[in-house]
Order: C-alpha cells, then sequence, then structure tokens
C-alpha cells in the first residue's frame, strides 16, 4: 500500500458506500516509508507533491469536510482548540450535509 492508497482507504469504503466507524479496541500501525523509504531526494519530493495532487483531483472537499464537526470549531491548532464564528454559507452548507441522509457518502472526482 502506497502514501495515497493508506490516506484514502476509509473515503474509498465511504465511496462505496460502507460506514466507517471508530473502533478504540482495534489499533491500526501504519509504518510511513517502511516500503518505499524516505524521501530524500529533489525527484522524490516532486514524486510525493504529485501523488498529494492526485488524491486532492480523486476526492476534492472530501478530503476537508467532516460532517461531524461544527462549523463553530476554529480549524487549525489543536483539536477543541477554540471557536469562531462562521459565516452564513458555512453553516448552511453544514446544516444540507447533516439533514443529508447519509452524510457520510463521498464521491470520488474521477476514477
Amino acid at each position: 500500500m502506497d502514501r495515497s492508497e493508506g490516506g484514502s482507504s476509509c473515503l474509498r469504503a465511504r465511496a462505496a458506500g460502507y460506514r466507517v466507524r471508530y473502533c478504540p479496541q482495534i489499533e491500526l500501525l501504519h509504518h510511513e516509508s517502511k516500503t518505499r523509504g524516505r524521501t530524500r531526494t529533489a525527484d522524490e519530493a516532486t514524486w510525493d507533491d504529485a501523488e498529494l495532487a492526485d488524491i486532492h483531483a480523486t476526492w476534492g472537499d472530501a478530503l476537508t469536510i467532516d460532517p461531524s464537526i461544527n462549523p463553530q470549531w476554529a480549524l487549525g491548532g489543536a483539536a477543541f482548540d477554540g471557536v469562531r464564528e462562521p459565516g452564513m454559507s458555512e453553516i448552511l452548507a453544514f446544516i444540507d450535509r447533516s439533514a443529508a441522509p447519509d452524510p457520510w457518502r463521498v464521491t470520488k472526482l474521477r476514477p
């Protein structure tokens, strides 16, 4: 499994109609760089950047939009690091996503 596969496995499951659940008794260890090695050269960094661009092109907003996150929570920093006043468009988008029959379902932008 390469980095993009590991990072998008939950998104692929959600796109297929499965639900992703959290179970604290299960622990998954991902040993970054064990398969491919560490990024050490400019060519390898370019490859990483292209892989990241590919993941964004494939999943779009599904990478950053989480229906469980209240739009009033400050983004960035530590978890629950503060609150903010979201704009009306953010609030309405959150309500629309929350009211969807399956708010966790994502759509792949490209195959």
